[in-house]
């Protein structure tokens, strides 16, 4: 199975995702479903792969493990960073009406077939 068809999956199972992207933590898109959005998704990727570090280092001072997963809600939707490796993580955009613990579920149960395609 490839990147692609697992991102697929992810977001044809997922109610209300609008994009599931695998991005490397530099910030870069690697791939997207639906694969035409993936420029439209760039700087959120960007975006979060920065906030990642950021929670990283600040798990890191306070002695704490380094995030797995980082969701951000807003009025209009979510957005769940859930890492595959030290390098990559799988980054889903659900709309507020959407399935967020699915979205949460499905990644956490995919990222081992990500990570095997890395």
């Amino acid at each position: 199975m490839t990147l692609d068809d697992v991102l697929r999956e992810i977001h044809d199972v997922v109610e209300g995702a609008r994009a599931v992207l695998l991005v490397g933590l530099d910030g870069i898109v690697v791939a997207c479903a639906p694969p035409e959005g993936a420029r439209a998704w760039e700087a959120a990727a960007a975006a979060y792969a920065d906030l990642y570090h950021k929670a990283r280092a600040t798990q890191e001072a306070s002695d704490l493990a380094p995030p797995d997963e980082i969701v951000v809600g807003s009025a209009a939707e979510f957005a769940v960073l859930r890492t595959v490796t030290d390098e990559y993580a799988v980054l889903a955009i659900v709309d507020r009406g959407g399935s967020l613990g699915r979205a949460r579920f499905e990644m956490r149960r995919r990222a081992p077939a990500l990570a095997d395609e890395l």
